[in-house]
């Protein structure tokens, strides 16, 4: 199979599985981690690389995407789901690549 055809049939398997949380809102811990988090919602860098001042979690590597995320998309839930999304074609491909590799 073509590179070309195969990434794109991973992407659009992706697309097809994740693609129906597009339009939802936030869940679950989202309320403790995006919205109240003044670390994501004031940019505040050392504050990212702190624990979580409701939850005593220590979660820089969520909670960086996430201010960057704010930056671009504020409170609406599109813009933090299209970028999990793409991060799962992404994996996807990785896991892809490494499997096909070995």
């Amino acid at each position: 199979m073509k590179e070309r055809m195969r990434v794109a049939l991973l992407f659009s398997a992706a697309a097809l599985v994740h693609g129906n949380t597009l339009h939802n809102g936030f869940a679950q811990d989202d309320e403790i981690y995006i919205l109240q988090n003044h670390a994501v919602t004031g940019h505040a860098l050392r504050e990212l690389f702190a624990p979580n001042y409701f939850s005593h979690v220590f979660r820089p590597l969520s909670f960086v995407p996430f201010s960057c995320n704010w930056l671009v998309a504020g409170a609406r839930p599109f813009g933090y789901h299209l970028v999990n999304l793409l991060l799962h074609a992404v994996v996807t491909l990785l896991v892809s690549n490494t499997t096909l590799a070995g």
